[in-house]
């Protein structure tokens, strides 16, 4: 399962190199971070369905890996004077906003699972119980 997910997003990643601008100049109408959210968002949406995470995955790693990539140049462009620190700049907002994301995730995980009356420490398992050593020593498996 983990190849069937990291797989097409690093390939993804590879083929924005590629085929990126191709696709942004494609619908030149529209701003080039429009189409880009647009695709990261169908990207999105497409890892809600079981049978389409494959392509979701995919979609979200070539649209991210492209977003990176014209954001640093609109902050490189943007600047006169000091282009390489404007770059630095937006590498630190860009840290921060993950941070950010990342603790906003985990109270919500934190708030859903005391919502539901689950354990906090049952949450952060990694492993389902039956799969453990000790249940299935106590079944009688491993002997």
């Amino acid at each position: 399962m983990m190849y069937g997910i990291y797989l097409p997003y690093g390939l993804g990643i590879i083929f924005s190199l590629f085929l990126g601008s191709k696709i942004v100049k494609r619908f030149n109408r529209y701003h080039p971070l429009s189409v880009i959210s647009a695709g990261s968002v169908c990207g999105l949406l497409l890892t809600t369905i079981p049978w389409t995470i494959v392509v979701g995955s995919f979609f979200i790693g070539f649209f991210t890996s492209l977003q990176a990539r014209k954001l640093n140049r609109f902050a490189y462009d943007a600047s006169e004077t000091c282009k390489d620190s404007s770059l630095l700049l937006r590498n630190l907002w860009s840290k921060l906003g993950s941070m950010i994301n990342q603790i906003c995730l985990v109270i919500l995980i934190l708030l859903g699972s005391y919502m539901n009356h689950i354990p906090f420490n049952q949450v952060f398992l990694t492993c389902f119980q039956k799969n453990s050593p000790s249940s299935r020593n106590e079944k009688g498996e491993d002997q």
